[in-house]
């Protein structure tokens, strides 16, 4: 499948340990253990790296439903809006049997607060993390049974960028002071930050199982081999481009570079006039024999 795509070597490595923890959360009996295994992971990596597209893939995998929730866009019980996340949960949870909770953006909560809403929103995630709604709601039963159910059948995943973690590698002079030999990994580097620095709270760690899923940066070598994966390549040499795979790396811009290198090539193309570089779309009205007559690209001129 298309969506399944993991274009970095860290990206499938996190596809394959997420779809490991998943399968053994939702395929082993563990219901009548005395105690819960700790199987809701953390993901942490820089903006660009795929942090979502990589959640959704895992639940096609697993073949079940997901539900994304952002902490930067909570909606504590008692707003205003027509639906709270809480009641979002809810929904989710009542209509499946099953299913993934993914929450985004969990750098965003943090431990000084400086609003009311921002007590509520951490507060209930906190909730969420712990399997223990209770809030009181007027279309809303969160009883012990559908608790249970949450805890033993709703997978939660977090993620987050922490970006200061990235931008600390190989930049001592801000204080961190932690730089990357050839033998060190970047994984392991970011692990002791985290260790020394607490700069995720340990209140929110432990929530989450011990071992983090972390998605460093892409390299040279994942985004050539994402090139040729995708097409890039191929196009860039049809139109006699040169791509420039160390910037990409130095721009850290993951995905995006990538679309934004497409999108430059699919305009060159446009401008020279190569309609055979492009895959053009067919008139989207089928007529009534099923039949869509292919129509021919043609650029615009003044």
């Amino acid at each position: 499948m298309r969506s399944r795509i993991m274009w970095s070597e860290s990206q499938h490595q996190a596809f394959i340990q997420l779809c490991e923890m998943g399968e053994v959360f939702f395929g082993v009996d563990w219901l009548e253990s005395a105690i819960k295994p700790r199987l809701d992971p953390l993901i942490v990596g820089p903006t660009g790296v795929g942090k979502s597209h990589l959640v959704r893939s895992v639940a096609e995998m697993l073949k079940v439903p997901l539900l994304r929730l952002s902490y930067g866009e909570w909606m504590v019980t008692g707003s205003r809006s027509t639906q709270t996340t809480i009641a979002r949960i809810y929904e989710f949870v009542v209509s499946n049997p099953k299913g993934i909770i993914h929450i985004d953006e969990v750098d965003k909560a943090r431990v000084a607060f400086t609003t009311e809403w921002s007590i509520y929103a951490y507060a209930e995630m906190f909730f969420l993390l712990d399997r223990n709604i209770n809030q009181p709601a007027r279309n809303e039963s969160w009883t012990p049974e559908l608790n249970a159910k949450l805890r033993y059948n709703f997978w939660i995943i977090g993620s987050g960028t922490w970006q200061v973690l990235w931008d600390a590698i190989g930049k001592p002079s801000i204080g961190f002071g932690e730089t990357p030999g050839e033998d060190t990994k970047v994984s392991d580097v970011i692990k002791e930050l985290i260790r020394k620095k607490e700069i995720i709270p340990k209140e929110l760690l432990k929530r989450f199982c011990n071992e983090l899923i972390l998605i460093p940066p892409a390299t040279q070598t994942d985004y050539e081999l994402a090139a040729d994966i995708f097409g890039i390549e191929k196009l860039a040499k049809e139109l006699g481009v040169s791509l420039d795979y160390q910037d990409a790396v130095q721009s850290q811009g993951g995905a995006r570079w990538l679309e934004e290198t497409y999108a430059s090539l699919l305009m060159q193309a446009y401008r020279m006039s190569r309609a055979d570089l492009l895959q053009l779309r067919k008139d989207p009205e089928v007529p009534d024999d099923g039949f869509v007559e292919e129509v021919p690209w043609e650029p615009f001129t003044e």
